[in-house]
């Protein structure tokens, strides 16, 4: 199977459809619109291709799983160069066989050469991907199947050493690499007939993302086997693409397109999932570029906020996390916000705004979640004397005043944090009740105490509140 590639180049291009269903369903056309001849190989690719339709994953047992994906390997071993573009249908409905099975079964085959051999086929694919101007309805099909394998086993897995190892391999990885700076760089990517198969490669860069994740939930020491990844995530957020993208996002839909998706969110998901030894210096470079910019998009659509849709919500939301990404760690993020204040002047209107103070919920939402992502990066910042004197200058103490009783405690702890330094003694004169913000703020860390956490962070911030300023 290590031999194999996918050379199915002969058919239409189309824009495939998308959903599991849907794909099974393009794989069986493929498979009958392209009956193999007579040969002994192909005769017996044909068996095995009836073999697995006849297969139901829900109820495949481990052992049976096994038996298919021997087959499987020894068929596409012993097929010839000119037979191989008819393994397409075969190997995309095999792949998606494995990806319907039991957890259990799905793990006991994690090693399987089977699965090892998927490497060599699609860094092909992702190559054809690059350098052709479409790609076929075969090799869509097949790069659907694929990613959706490698979502199942990440979400599967809670230790990603178990893990085929092509997965992180350098030069696996340094073909992603190669895609996301041709993404960058070339518009044929904007064409429609390239969505499908660019929605799937998203979703790919998102497996990874929460594989970071989960790396640094667990403390883990692999926090930079991604890094390769790291540089062309960089460039897509410093393109001028990015900054057309973020200002000409639809005011009028709610649901971003591929492509707005990408940039907005999968690539800053990315980066603010990364915690390894590149950070500090990465997120320097990145806001010493990106800041002036940064205001720059905000000058434009901060002033039509009242317009804002579920996209550009979620845009501005990733934004902030970008900027205060590390800045809990990195007093340098701190200082180059203190030489654009008007970044400041920008979250502090939008903290104050209807759209987002009159719908918080105790739980998630997208007008909460926003809140708190605006408020966390203004607690990071103030820890700066020049951005807290802006702050205060701006009489802001009200606004987060407001928020102080609000249910959402993670949102509450960061307003009492922001209240307690920002506050002149006429705010506090002016307050109904000025033993209630004391009372609040000893609730709150009573609270952050109790949860025992090994993340200290929250009662450091909670005991700062109580000195105050």
């Amino acid at each position: 199977m290590d031999k194999f590639y996918f050379n199915y180049r002969n058919e239409k291009d189309v824009s495939p459809r998308s959903g599991l269903l849907k794909v099974q369903k393009s794989v069986e056309t493929l498979q009958q619109t392209h009956t193999p001849p007579g040969s002994s190989q192909l005769v017996r690719l044909s068996n095995l291709k009836t073999s697995i339709n006849d297969k139901d994953p829900k109820t495949m047992s481990k052992s049976e799983l096994k038996k298919l994906l021997n087959s499987v390997s020894q068929a596409f071993n012993q097929v010839n160069d000119k037979n191989k573009e008819e393994t397409l249908p075969i190997i995309a409905k095999c792949i998606i066989k494995i990806s319907g099975v039991q957890e259990s079964a799905l793990l006991s085959v994690l090693q399987h050469p089977f699965v090892s051999s998927l490497q060599a086929p699609f860094i092909d694919l992702l190559h054809r991907w690059r350098n052709s101007s479409s790609i076929s309805n075969g090799e869509a099909v097949a790069f659907l199947a694929v990613v959706k394998l490698i979502k199942k086993l990440v979400k599967y897995t809670d230790d990603t050493r178990v893990l085929p190892s092509w997965l992180f391999d350098s030069t696996f990885l340094h073909t992603i690499a190669d895609c996301l700076t041709d993404i960058a760089t070339s518009r044929k990517y904007f064409d429609e007939k390239h969505f499908f198969s660019l929605k799937r490669f998203t979703r790919l860069i998102r497996v990874y993302t929460h594989c970071q994740l989960r790396w640094n939930d667990h403390n883990d020491n692999d926090k930079d086997k991604l890094v390769i990844l790291l540089g062309p995530i960089i460039q897509r957020l410093t393109s001028s693409r990015y900054a057309h993208i973020f200002t000409n996002t639809s005011k009028n839909t709610t649901k971003m397109t591929i492509i707005e998706k990408f940039y907005l969110l999968r690539c800053p998901s990315f980066l603010i999932s990364y915690n390894g030894s590149c950070l500090e210096e990465t997120m320097e470079d990145l806001l010493a570029t990106m800041l002036p910019k940064y205001i720059t998009i905000l000058n434009k659509i901060v002033p039509l906020v009242n317009d804002w849709k579920r996209p550009m919500i979620q845009a501005v939301n990733y934004l902030l996390k970008i900027i205060d990404h590390g800045a809990d760690r990195f007093p340098k993020t701190a200082k180059l916000v203190s030489g654009n204040l008007k970044l400041i002047d920008h979250v502090l209107a939008l903290v104050n705004e209807p759209l987002f103070y009159d719908n918080l919920q105790k739980k998630s939402s997208i007008e909460t979640n926003f809140m708190n992502t605006a408020l966390d990066f203004l607690v990071n910042m103030r820890s700066d004397p020049a951005i807290l004197a802006h702050m205060k200058q701006a009489l802001s103490a009200p606004i987060f005043l407001r928020l102080t009783s609000c249910e959402h405690k993670s949102l509450a702890l960061h307003a009492n944090n922001l209240l307690a330094y920002t506050m002149h003694e006429e705010d506090i004169k002016a307050m109904p009740n000025p033993g209630l913000l004391l009372k609040n703020n000893i609730k709150i860390l009573k609270t952050t105490i109790n949860k025992k956490s090994d993340d200290h962070s929250n009662t450091e911030q909670q005991l700062e509140t109580l000195k105050g300023n």
